[in-house]
């Protein structure tokens, strides 16, 4: 039997990689979605997956761990992210800001995990897995944003996308970066989680950053500045299109993230 994601013990559980609690806040278990990964390179081609959300599961996680600190991080998201989902106006403190982004690298650690195929290598390793059980935060790297998106065309939809980088500074010469960005859409909301390979320990948000103009549609929720700790939901203006939030990804640059 394969061992569990997140520790040496056997993976015992079945995971449903659409959490039960977000499929009756949409309405949505008996609802057809979309699931999207692209193979090993050269990605030339999409893979698709189709299907009820409530029959999309996995068995990569031990009893343990599923039933334990991941229901919890369950739990505690649910009540951040529903007034989100439900369409109102809300403030998220530094606590919920922190929960709601650990929640959102949560579902890309999964997901990244379940296409199946020979010719398949997940993007997340081991290691990375391990040092989110250990802090349950996101993982160094990662960057998360989240906006709004109208007319809602997928009511759930996972899909990852290579990220190509470049180093921008003397530190970060060498050691070729290289990313992946996952897209989720929850309804109108879309969030994009965006990881970052290639830069020394200690030195993510000085050597090598992405830059990212998404101007209103999109929200910087993580990670957050020191002088703006808070999260306000929801964002000026809606996104017309997965297709245009995507182009919004430009090229590295030595920055500041963009502010809230």
């Amino acid at each position: 039997m394969a061992k569990c994601l997140f520790c040496p013990r056997a993976a015992n559980s079945v995971e449903h990689l659409w959490p039960e609690w977000l499929l009756a806040l949409l309405d949505v278990a008996e609802t057809e979605v979309d699931f999207y990964v692209r193979d090993q390179p050269p990605f030339k081609n999409w893979k698709q997956r189709k299907g009820k959300p409530t029959g999309i599961t996995r068995r990569y996680l031990c009893e343990k761990c599923n039933n334990t600190w991941l229901s919890d991080l369950e739990n505690r998201a649910k009540p951040v992210f529903t007034p989100i989902l439900e369409h109102k106006p809300t403030t998220l403190d530094a606590s919920d800001v922190t929960t709601l982004a650990t929640w959102l690298a949560k579902m890309a650690l999964l997901f990244d995990a379940a296409p199946r195929g020979k010719r398949y290598k997940p993007f997340f390793t081991q290691e990375d897995c391990l040092w989110f059980k250990a802090h349950l935060a996101p993982l160094p790297n990662m960057m998360i944003t989240l906006g709004e998106i109208v007319p809602v065309n997928h009511v759930l939809m996972a899909m990852s996308n290579p990220l190509a980088v470049e180093p921008i500074s003397d530190e970060g010469i060498g050691l070729k970066p290289h990313g992946n960005n996952w897209q989720f859409v929850f309804g109108h909301v879309v969030a994009l989680v965006h990881c970052i390979r290639g830069v020394k320990p200690n030195a993510t948000d000085q050597s090598i950053r992405i830059e990212i103009k998404f101007d209103d549609p999109m929200l910087w929720l993580w990670p957050r500045l020191p002088q703006h700790p808070q999260f306000r939901w929801p964002p000026n203006r809606k996104a017309r299109s997965l297709d245009k939030i995507s182009k919004e990804v430009r090229e590295m640059r030595q920055s500041q993230p963009p502010m809230p």
